[in-house]
């Protein structure tokens, strides 16, 4: 194990804030710039359309940090029960809370504006508080919320591989097991990719996990050292054919694989020359990877509304313009400034206790869950301290 086994691993923190931002970006220019011709705003859209790009970055963060926290020798299906119970206390509040707050304002707008929209059933309501909207085919009550359910997937799927694995006898079975399902399910997973075959599933992690794979074999290779970084490269050079068959029909798409590569090969770089802990160590670009999650989850909730109620309310009552280029910067900079003061208040009333309260579970320990939230202390927390608290909470 390499010195970074003790290090906090600040290039992924930093990378987690520029991917919330940039899909922030991504999806408040829209509704700022609307209806305003300028080759300014021309110019700011063409750069701000691929902050969608921010989610391909998330997915290979998530592949490397997961694997960083899951150790597969531990791993037991009582492990894998108490990790879902772990990921939950850290992911449900904030969550759930942004679904109270989505359905809270649907109701508003509904009543105090008149305008016309959607309110969520109670069907799916109930499948979007347990990532499921997608699988049963009941659809996101807020648009982003795609990504979490894959997420959810993602660590529940490597979780039981390795579970799965420690069930085998005899450690070359185990091996053999273990690289036989990522093999296959990360092939598969490139083909769905590439449109070759079609996700046999609609909403099934398979579509996205090539990505999550990306960044768990940079770690395996990086740091743990456990696989040979052959196959790492030869799964980057797999996933860039995708590109390379997708651009020809639609780059927008490609270009997730080829953004997650790039993070892969970053993380890959970074870690080898033991800069893990320094590059991209701006405070800024810290401080936006600690709100990132609340950022991710809120920034179009609350943005969206409070576009919608300038435009539609406050300037037209005292008569100014709408669709000048000087406003449309403004309404950028304001709305920013308010996805990010909610994401920070956010992130400091529910996010940190959260947090807090997920580390008090140990998924290796033997301890139920309830010994662990009564007794355990706040730095008794399950393996090593190689990932910083930020880093740990994807």
């Amino acid at each position: 194990m390499s010195k970074l086994s003790t290090e906090r691993y600040l290039a992924v923190d930093s990378l987690r804030g520029i991917a919330a931002l940039a899909v922030t970006f991504f999806h408040l220019h829209h509704q700022a710039f609307k209806g305003v011709n300028s080759e300014i705003i021309a110019a700011l859209s063409a750069v701000l359309q691929y902050g969608y790009l921010g989610v391909p970055v998330f997915f290979v963060i998530s592949g490397f940090v997961i694997a960083a926290t899951i150790t597969a020798p531990d791993v037991t299906f009582r492990y894998v029960g108490k990790f879902a119970i772990k990921r939950s206390l850290r992911l449900d509040p904030p969550y759930w809370l942004s679904i109270a707050l989505e359905i809270s304002l649907v109701y508003i707008t509904l009543g105090v504006f008149g305008i016309d929209v959607k309110i969520p059933s109670l069907e799916q309501i109930t499948a979007n508080l347990f990532y499921l909207q997608n699988l049963v085919g009941v659809g996101d009550i807020a648009a982003n919320y795609w990504t979490l359910c894959l997420e959810v997937q993602f660590y529940l799927f490597l979780a039981l591989v390795f579970a799965g694995a420690n069930k085998i006898p005899t450690s070359r079975a185990r091996r053999n097991f273990t690289v036989s399902m990522f093999v296959v399910t990360g092939s598969v997973s490139l083909l769905i990719a590439a449109k070759v075959i079609s996700n046999p599933v609609p909403g099934l992690f398979l579509s996205h996990w090539y990505l999550f794979l990306l960044g768990s074999t940079c770690y395996w290779v990086s740091i743990k050292r456990s696989i040979d970084k052959s196959v790492f490269f030869s799964y980057c050079v797999l996933a860039m054919t995708v590109f390379v068959w997708r651009s020809r029909e639609n780059h927008y798409d490609a270009l997730n694989t080829l953004v997650a590569i790039a993070t892969a090969i970053f993380l890959y770089v970074a870690a080898k020359r033991q800069k893990m802990s320094t590059w991209l160590s701006s405070r800024v670009l810290l401080y936006l990877g600690s709100i990132s999650y609340s950022l991710y989850l809120f920034h179009a909730i609350i943005g969206d509304r409070f576009l919608s109620f300038v435009n539609r309310v406050l300037l037209p009552r005292f008569g100014i313009s709408i669709q000048s280029t000087p406003m449309a910067l403004l309404l950028l900079v304001l709305v920013l400034a308010v996805a990010l003061i909610s994401a920070h208040l956010i992130h400091a009333l529910v996010e940190k206790p959260s947090v807090r309260l997920s580390k008090r579970v140990r998924p290796a320990a033997c301890s139920s869950i309830l010994d662990d939230l009564r007794g355990a202390r706040g730095d008794d927390v399950e393996g090593p301290p190689r990932i910083s608290p930020r880093s740990a909470a994807e």
